[in-house]
């Protein structure tokens, strides 16, 4: 069993449609067991395509922040080995959900829109308590 094509389906509808071979990398990514709990502890990728790599991970943080039951994800923590990158790809993920009404609407309504930017504070904080951090 397997939320991948959920999370593919919001992808899509988010204007962020997933190519086939990020969509087989969903499908493992969101795949659980009958207990409930997910099929895999950790999952790799190796590409030589940055959009493989970087948009994959766009679409899990998506993923997690909007499609799986919240009592199963609170916190994402987004880092990169260089943490200039790590921003780089928040403020992508960032402006794929400003651009989503079917993404946007489920933010905290708060000063910032659920979207916090600013010296040392790259947030991304969910009406339902999930929230996503760059580390």
């Amino acid at each position: 069993m397997t939320l991948g094509p959920l999370v593919g389906k919001t992808c899509r509808a988010a204007g962020y449609a997933p190519d086939p071979e990020q969509q087989l990398i969903l499908d493992d990514v969101f795949a659980y067991g009958h207990d409930g709990l997910p099929a895999a502890f950790e999952y790799g990728v190796i590409g030589p395509r940055q959009q493989l790599k970087t948009g994959t991970l766009i679409m899990c943080a998506i993923g997690w922040l909007f499609v799986v039951p919240v009592g199963h994800v609170r916190n994402v923590n987004w880092n990169a080995h260089l943490k200039e990158t790590a921003i780089k790809s928040f403020h992508e993920l960032a402006e794929v959900i400003k651009a989503a009404p079917n993404l946007r609407g489920k933010l905290l309504d708060d000063r910032s829109g659920g979207i916090h930017t600013g010296k040392d504070v790259e947030k991304i904080l969910t009406a339902d308590g999930r929230q996503l951090d760059v580390s």
